[in-house]
């Protein structure tokens, strides 16, 4: 899994993401913005988490949330009912934890405490009893000045980092979430047979010929370039002009990818690519699942929709860094986001 920052701005529809160290921050089309921290990757700490939300526009607050490793993968971890915070060695108040997942809400005076220790070298810590969890401060400054620049809140009186003495009269508003018609695609006997009959020959010839192998969606298992891997194409009817086809396009250590393209019913089939990365289908949505790494404690997700003439991305996003703090990942943390409104066309 990369962290990296994936654009420079959420005007052009697209979100970021954006790590360094300890640290990562996601904002998603609609600006708002989800920064992560983590205890160091030294294996000397038991797993934490702290998340910090932030919606785009003047006067939002920000909320935050601390999560305690629950893997069992760490040894001795323990499960307690609540956590003290401490800031150099100062206790900012309790906080309760939720049950199995060991999560919960910090106050506003805990936010407002941590968020301006992070711009500095503090000690950030919760515990509990003799048991204790070391937050990383590596990395924050650098993050919430990106989420502070993503939401145009440098230099003003509501930034995180870099505090100004401009109104938020300059703060970019939140942007629209965007909304996708769902259509379910109708099956019928007539679409079955129009789909079998499709030249899978010629299509794979289509399909390769438009994508070089140095591409990123290159498919090498169609191409015969993985002698474990047998390449085998299904078709299913979309409408009766569009079929779907897919077919395994690679596998890793951990991972696999089929490869879906939106093709005519007829020749030439000018096959339109979704993607070469996802993991199912069903009902017009194709959907996406991938490990960070084998343990299973980081996950991306994407996901397409079928609004009756192309498959629309409504979600992208990542659970965070590898730390071992929740089977499954940590957070949910988008960069791309959007209401599916599910009509079945008849």
């Amino acid at each position: 899994m990369t962290y990296a920052a994936t654009g420079t701005n959420t005007d052009s529809g697209k979100g970021i993401h954006f790590s360094h160290q300890d640290w990562e921050v996601a904002c998603d089309n609609t600006r708002t913005c989800r920064a992560a921290g983590y205890q160091t990757d030294d294996g000397d700490s038991f797993p934490v988490s702290v998340l910090l939300t932030r919606k785009a526009g003047a006067g939002q607050n920000v909320n935050g949330q601390v999560k305690l490793g629950n893997t069992g993968y760490v040894e001795n971890q323990p499960s307690p009912q609540a956590v003290q915070l401490f800031i150099n060695n100062t206790s900012y108040g309790k906080v309760l934890l939720n049950g199995e997942g060991l999560d919960g809400h910090l106050s506003s005076a805990q936010i407002q405490a941590l968020i301006a220790a992070l711009a500095g070298h503090t000690v950030i810590q919760f515990r509990s009893g003799q048991d204790t969890w070391n937050l990383s401060g590596q990395g924050a400054a650098a993050v919430l000045l990106k989420m502070d620049d993503v939401q145009g809140r440098v230099g003003t009186t509501s930034a995180l980092v870099h505090k100004g003495k401009k109104t938020e009269a300059s703060v970019l508003p939140a942007l629209p979430m965007p909304v996708v018609n769902w259509i379910k695609p109708v099956e019928s006997p007539a679409l079955k047979r129009l789909a079998k009959s499709v030249d899978l020959v010629q299509l794979k010839k289509e399909i390769l010929a438009q994508t070089p192998k140095t591409d990123d969606d290159y498919c090498p298992v169609m191409n015969g370039e993985d002698d474990s891997a047998k390449f085998e194409m299904d078709i299913q009817p979309l409408n009766s002009h569009q079929l779907l086809a897919s077919g395994l396009c690679w596998r890793g250590a951990y991972n696999e990818g089929y490869g879906y393209w939106v093709i005519n019913a007829q020749k030439p089939y000018q096959p339109k690519l979704v993607t070469t990365g996802a993991s199912d289908y069903a009902d017009g949505v194709i959907s996406a699942a991938q490990k960070g790494r084998g343990l299973g404690d980081c996950w991306s997700h994407e996901e397409w929709t079928w609004n009756g003439q192309q498959f629309i991305q409504t979600d992208d996003s990542t659970t965070g860094m590898c730390r071992m703090v929740e089977m499954g990942g940590a957070w949910d943390l988008p960069t791309r986001v959007a209401i599916v409104r599910k009509h079945v066309k008849k």
